[in-house]
């Protein structure tokens, strides 16, 4: 295989793999929008004992 076939078949799987993590991160949200709230309940700094940074 030569430098130019490698380098598009690089380029096609980089598309196919970022299309599919940008799907499932969609789906997922579409099926837990809850889980957004809850993460930034539990990462807010009241939710740190004291003297946790933050």
């Amino acid at each position: 295989m030569t430098q130019e076939r490698l380098t598009e078949y690089g380029v096609t799987l980089l598309r196919v793999s970022l299309g599919v993590m940008y799907l499932a991160h969609s789906i997922l949200l579409e099926l837990f929008p809850s889980a957004l709230p809850v993460r930034r309940a539990i990462s807010s700094p009241s939710a740190c004992p004291d003297g946790w940074p933050m």
